[in-house]
């Protein structure tokens, strides 16, 4: 999805991947294992390789994001945290769904929060059970903690365009194309919404993320390794 992106933005290092090898972490929790891995790159390759960890944001809070982002920066590794649940939360933009299925683009994005609606009470529970597993303690009460995460749930939620975001992406786009079939139009994919969206349609924080990664890459061309 990132590479037909970054073909979009003209990143012809990043969509070539002649100098990039993709590794995947298989989950969040996984980012421990890039630590040694900097060791190796540092120590051994002689910092020949430069490493870009990209996380999805999934259900976890501000303070654990930067915590990941920190102890990586500390070992010399980039991070970037997707301020949205997942990358394919990137692709729930109605204009570029409106123009595939040929429905228009308010359509779209009322049946996106429709289906969001039916995520909600999912959200706040996997938000609260991170929430929990790092701030309830022998000083600070579950109920004090669900308290503040009801406040700062319902507070997130009532920014109407944002609420997809907070969703299960995949789950959503599912239910998306369930109404887009009752309605007579046709389905549509992830990899689809990546390769039709257009320069100016692509979020920003994908911008910065491809744009960090083609400058890694054409720092490493420039250095003739």
């Amino acid at each position: 999805m990132l590479r037909h992106i970054a073909r979009t933005l003209g990143a012809n290092e990043f969509t070539r991947e002649t100098a990039l090898v993709t590794v995947p972490l298989r989950g969040f929790s996984n980012w421990e294992h890039v630590e040694p891995f900097s060791w190796l790159v540092r120590d051994l390759l002689e910092d020949s390789v430069r490493v870009l960890v990209v996380l999805d944001r999934d259900y976890r809070t501000p303070r654990q994001c930067e915590a990941v982002r920190t102890r990586l920066r500390d070992v010399g590794v980039d991070c970037h945290v997707w301020h949205r649940k997942e990358l394919e939360s990137y692709l729930l933009e109605p204009a570029v769904i409106g123009r595939i299925v040929g429905a228009t683009a308010d359509a779209v994005r009322t049946a996106l929060l429709q289906c969001a609606e039916e995520q909600k009470a999912a959200v706040f529970a996997r938000q609260l059970a991170e929430r929990a597993a790092t701030e309830v303690t022998a000083r600070r009460h579950a109920v004090n903690v669900t308290e503040a995460h009801q406040r700062d749930f319902d507070k997130a939620w009532r920014s109407v365009d944002d609420r997809p975001y907070l969703c299960n992406a995949k789950t959503l786009l599912s239910s998306l194309n369930q109404w887009l079939t009752s309605n007579e139009y046709r389905a549509v994919g992830a990899d689809q919404i990546a390769r039709k969206m257009t320069n100016d349609e692509v979020p920003e924080e994908m911008v910065q993320v491809i744009n960090a990664a083609e400058a890694l890459l054409n720092r490493r061309a420039g250095s003739g390794h």
